[in-house]
């Protein structure tokens, strides 16, 4: 989960990279990079069938950078 300020507190759910190491970035201010992509969620449940395949659009985070002077979210 990412969450963000703007005018509050938001968090949304994304979808991150295997590769990109999350550790170092709990609790710190973060720039994201990211993308809007399309993915089937075959887990939806279907109420009646014939059920189509259903695409969500997520975020896909392509890169994090800390970023210093600015306070992390609770903080």
């Amino acid at each position: 989960m990412l969450s963000f300020r703007c005018d509050g507190i938001h968090q949304v759910y994304v979808r991150i990279p295997a590769a990109l190491d999350l550790e170092q970035f709990v609790g710190k201010s973060v720039r994201a990079r990211y993308r809007y992509v399309e993915q089937e969620n075959p887990r939806t449940r279907c109420v009646r069938a014939p059920c189509p395949p259903v695409l969500e659009r997520v975020l896909d985070i392509t890169g994090l950078e800390e970023v210093s002077g600015v306070n992390a979210p609770g903080k």
